[in-house]
């Protein structure tokens, strides 16, 4: 069934610069022309301690939730604070947000049906916010999965291995994360799984090594590779799908790369299947597109790729293409993909049957060569559909990780 977002305006579209309404109210304001992420406006929140602020659609009391906005941030000090009606504030740091969107989420139980969002920029750099959403999410079968309850340097409750834990800073969200040196280990046995059902991990890594990989290992599943050059410097969330071979596995995150890892927010929560085929390429045979995709791009392999061993690669102007598996009338989806984008002018565009175009700006996106997770939710105009991805910028875009699911 939908999952609604109960966050009115999410992505500013109906607002009309630099008026916050309809929905959103504070002392920030909305701009457009090339600063949003996606469609045609965002928020802005000048430094220090602007505000936007909405009544949430009702929340279910006791249910577990998910905020999500996509920041843009060049502050060197502060946080950016999430504040939720019944549940402690919760604090970003604002100095691993560096420059161009990403996405950043946690979750948090409702305590009443009735709740304001408020979002603080609380840093010493103005903040970019847009694609704000908060929608029911599954149980995290990771404990201590922010590492909130260690006391640092050590890794329990719950975890184990030869890295530690770090305060003072250095974290994404709260106050810890952890710290694995080249070839350190962090583990910990998940809550029960579900034999054959379809899960997702997902992590906040923050990656300075140059080769190697960061390597993440659940019981009964192969091992799956993160090209260490490819993911970000600062904190960016990155995941994957997988199916649970049995009801109990034990996580395993390793540091296979030449550098420092930090980690932060780990999750593994049941997910729905994914309707793109072939999503991260790992069945084409580069520079093949096939099987399930075609088009005018084509497929690499060699290191350029975030997950697995093959990536998608479109020239400006060249697209890549699938028809989706059967989808459900009326009911919402979320596309979702990693891209790696150089471009400094144009867009990304990605059409689905039935949809208006969802567009990009590329020179938002996490630039150079590493990825980043990009999405948008839409409603399924028809059971058949196509999706396509088009290049529209200036200059190569790699592509990984395609999915599209029931939000």
């Amino acid at each position: 069934m939908t999952n609604p977002n109960l966050v009115q305006n999410g992505g500013f579209e109906q607002s009309s610069p630099p008026a916050l309404p309809p929905f959103w109210s504070g002392s920030g304001e909305t701009q457009a022309g090339g600063t949003q992420l996606l469609g045609a406006n965002n928020a802005q929140l000048l430094t220090p301690g602007e505000t936007i602020t909405q009544t949430l659609l009702p929340l279910q009391a006791g249910e577990q939730y998910q905020f999500q906005a996509a920041f843009f941030a060049s502050a060197t000090s502060g946080t950016i604070d999430v504040d939720i009606t019944g549940i402690p504030t919760h604090s970003f740091q604002a100095a691993p947000l560096t420059s161009n969107y990403r996405f950043y989420n946690f979750d948090f139980i409702a305590t009443g049906t009735t709740a304001s969002l408020i979002i603080t920029n609380n840093s010493d750099a103005n903040l970019r916010v847009d694609v704000v959403s908060v929608k029911l999410t599954n149980s995290n079968l990771v404990q201590n999965g922010g590492f909130e309850q260690s006391s640092p340097p050590a890794l329990p409750p719950f975890w184990s291995g030869s890295g530690e834990t770090q305060t003072g800073g250095t974290q994404l969200l709260g106050v810890n994360n952890a710290l694995l040196a080249p070839g350190e280990t962090i583990n910990q046995t998940l809550l029960p799984l579900q034999a054959g059902e379809q899960y997702q991990f997902q992590a906040a890594f923050a990656a300075a090594g140059s080769v190697g990989t960061i390597d993440v290992d659940i019981t009964g599943i192969s091992t799956r590779s993160f090209q260490a050059l490819r993911l970000d410097s600062a904190y960016t969330f990155y995941n994957f799908t997988f199916i649970a071979t049995g009801t109990t596995a034990s996580l395993i995150i390793t540091n296979n790369s030449n550098s420092v890892l930090q980690v932060d927010v780990v999750s593994v929560k049941l997910t729905n299947p994914n309707l793109v085929q072939n999503g991260g390429f790992e069945q084409s045979s580069p520079p093949a597109l096939p099987p399930f995709w075609s088009g005018s791009g084509e497929t690499q392999a060699g290191g350029t790729q975030l997950l697995g061993a093959n990536n998608a690669l479109l020239a400006p102007g060249e697209t890549i293409t699938q028809t989706l598996l059967p989808l459900q009338v009326g009911e919402q989806y979320q596309f979702q993909a990693a891209f790696a984008a150089a471009g400094t002018v144009g867009t990304i565009d990605v059409d689905i049957t039935g949809t208006s175009t969802r567009t990009f700006q590329a020179l938002n996106l996490l630039d150079s060569s590493q990825y980043a997770f990009y999405n948008f939710d839409f409603f399924a105009a028809g059971t058949t559909a196509s999706l396509i991805i088009t290049n529209n910028s200036n200059a190569d875009l790699r592509v990984d990780i395609v999915s599209v699911k029931l939000a």
